[in-house]
């Protein structure tokens, strides 16, 4: 029972976050094709890779939510937490695309 009652703290507040933030994403990733208007930014890998991270966020935000259920009703912690957080791994990756984005081109998009 305690074990249940820990794991459910983690699973509601999750959806929670995710669950809005995954609906916030939706309008970044409306806009992503905005990203590949200037000449030759359909060949720089790190708009390419920012651009698929912010159209995936949104999706991986939702597979977070279903899977971390899904554990939830397994009753497995421990896979309860790995999904969990695997929507940081996408902000990560988002961050970092822009980062090098920021230091190979000097902010600057290709054109």
């Amino acid at each position: 029972m305690e074990a249940e009652r820990r794991d459910l703290w983690l699973v509601i507040p999750a959806t929670v976050v995710w669950g809005a933030l995954g609906i916030l994403g939706l309008l970044p990733a409306m806009f992503t094709p905005m990203m590949f208007d200037s000449p030759g930014s359909t060949s720089s890998i790190p708009i390419i890779v920012a651009a698929l991270s912010i159209l995936c966020f949104p999706l991986v935000c939702l597979v977070s939510i279903v899977a971390a259920w899904m554990a939830y009703r397994e009753c497995d912690y421990y896979r309860i937490k790995r999904w969990i957080v695997m929507p940081l791994g996408s902000i990560v990756v988002t961050v970092a695309a822009f980062i090098w984005l920021n230091l190979a081109q000097a902010g600057l998009l290709p054109g």
